[in-house]
């Protein structure tokens, strides 16, 4: 049997992220662009055919979709604090390395919020701040500390919710509810 590594045309990845195992017995007609795979079938998914043809073996079920919004999002969020790093790293007065981990872990979650803009500072009380414009009326800001503080949880950050320029909520809570909030407010 041979493995994806020994079809070229089969081993391309979307992104490094996606790390699946499949084991192809040897066929020749699998390599060529004239195969039912390119024709029939989204060229990205050939679980189906793949199961049609009963010519492989996996763990999973189905191939995994790679939401590239959200990749974007976060690659851009990625460059952003990079940039700001290099410029105002002298403002994070704990754990560099630590705050470096913080944000990725923050960015995550904010990634996945639906917005038109975005613009991010170190700022030089050791935090860093996120301010979203998710549509032409609504603004949303978020901070969050890299020190930990006595009343924030760590997966905690203070927002400000801006709707026509008048603050309409300001609080801080979970990020994860926080993102779920902002999107199913936005939504409705």
């Amino acid at each position: 049997m041979a493995a994806v590594a020994d079809f070229p045309e089969l081993n391309r990845s979307l992104t490094n992220s996606i790390r699946q195992e499949i084991v192809i017995p040897y066929n020749e007609n699998i390599t060529g662009l004239k195969n039912p795979i390119y024709e029939n079938y989204n060229s990205f998914d050939f679980s189906e055919f793949m199961k049609e043809n009963n010519i492989y073996k996996t763990e999973v079920e189905k191939t995994n979709i790679i939401d590239f919004s959200f990749n974007a999002n976060f690659q851009n969020i990625q460059n952003k604090f990079e940039k700001e790093y290099s410029k105002y790293s002298n403002y994070i007065s704990s754990d560099k390395k630590e705050a470096q981990k913080s944000f990725t872990e923050i960015s995550k979650y904010i990634s996945k919020i639906n917005y038109k803009k975005i613009a991010l500072e170190i700022t030089p009380s050791n935090a860093v701040k996120f301010t979203l414009i998710i549509n032409e009326t609504l603004i949303l800001s978020v901070t969050k500390p890299f020190d930990k503080i006595d009343d924030l949880n760590e997966n905690e950050v203070v927002f400000n919710l801006y709707k026509n320029k008048e603050l309409l909520l300001s609080d801080a809570t979970k990020v994860d509810e926080l993102v779920k909030g902002i999107n199913s407010y936005v939504q409705s």
